[in-house]
Formats: C-alpha cells, sequence, structure tokens
C-alpha cells in the first residue's frame, strides 16, 4: 500500500469513522491485524506512546510485545480509551469488538469505492515500506514492528525492488556512478 493508496482511503472516510480509526492505527503504528483488534485500554501507555502487551497475550507467546506509537496514534487512541475505562479500545459503529469476518465486510465494501482490493496486512506492509524508503535502519525498523531480527523485514516485508526511484536517489546519495544520473 502507497501513501496514494491511504490517501484514497480515508478520502472514503469521515473523521472518527470506526474502521477509519483501526486503519490508520495500523497505518501509523505498523502493528499486526490481531493485534490492533485486541488492543485494550489496559494495554496504553499513553505517556510513554506505546501499548504494551504481557509475554503471555503476545504473539509467540516469549517476549513483551511493544508498539510504539506516533503523534497521530495517540491522538487516535486516546479519545476512545478515554470513552470506556476497560476492554477493547477499537470498537465498531455497534460498539462490539471488531472481528476478521467484520473487517473483510468493510474491506469488500471498501474495494467498491476505491477500485482496489486491501487487506489488514497491507497497512503493516505499508508502514514498513514508509520507513525503509525514509532512511530507518532495517533493524530498527524489525524492531518497531515486533520481529526478532530483521530477517523477516529483509525478506517478507520490504517491497525495495519496486521503490525505483528510492534506489536511484539511496545510490546518488552513497556517491555511486556520480556521473551517470
Amino acid at each position: 500500500m502507497t501513501p496514494a493508496d491511504w490517501e484514497k482511503i480515508q478520502a472514503r472516510y469521515p473523521e472518527g469513522d470506526p474502521f477509519l480509526d483501526l486503519l490508520e492505527f495500523a497505518w501509523e503504528s505498523g502493528c499486526r491485524p490481531q493485534e490492533a483488534k485486541r488492543v485494550e485500554v489496559r494495554h496504553l501507555d499513553l505517556a510513554g506512546q506505546r501499548v504494551v502487551f504481557p509475554a503471555d497475550e503476545a504473539k509467540g507467546k516469549r517476549r513483551v510485545r511493544v508498539i510504539h506509537l506516533s503523534p497521530r496514534a495517540v491522538r487516535i487512541v486516546a479519545p476512545l480509551a478515554a470513552g470506556h475505562p476497560d476492554g477493547p479500545v477499537f470498537l465498531n459503529a455497534a460498539g462490539n469488538a471488531w472481528t476478521a469476518q467484520a473487517m473483510a465486510c468493510r474491506f469488500g465494501r471498501l474495494k467498491k469505492h476505491v477500485g482496489v482490493k486491501f487487506a489488514a496486512y497491507d497497512f503493516r506492509h505499508g508502514f514498513c515500506q514508509r520507513l525503509l524508503e525514509g532512511g530507518a535502519d532495517h533493524l530498527a525498523v524489525a524492531e518497531l514492528m515486533g520481529h526478532s531480527d530483521g530477517k523477516m523485514v529483509a525478506t517478507v516485508y520490504s517491497h525495495m525492488n519496486r521503490a525505483d526511484q528510492h534506489l536511484r536517489d539511496t545510490l546518488k546519495k552513497a556517491g555511486g556512478g556520480a556521473g551517470a544520473w
């Protein structure tokens, strides 16, 4: 998912739409879709700008999962958490926690308006790609995404082979092929 794709999606929903809140949180944090659905008020550390899942609630159940939040992600979750003292942060319009089926249904409806079928993981991939193209170290990106090392980012999430302009710019900054550009 590109920033242009994200702009199309954002334009489709009014500010404060529960689905938009969930998607924007994923776009801003790079969290796994199941993490976004499972964030509860008790997991929030707004002063530390993070979500903390104890090891027994994290994927793999071996280590604590910390999701660092951008200022925008904090602005999304803070009022949602203030609206109810416990339970899931992200609720649908009916006040229920998001399910995989409910999200799939919303993505199906979204396709009718934007012409492209997206899935929740596309936001995670977009997060990774944006950070890498922005110059972030792949090991830092891996940590932000909750991976134990950079291998997953290097092999699965990085779509750098399609980022021709970014690769040319990187080569230019590094001084490679100085006269060729």
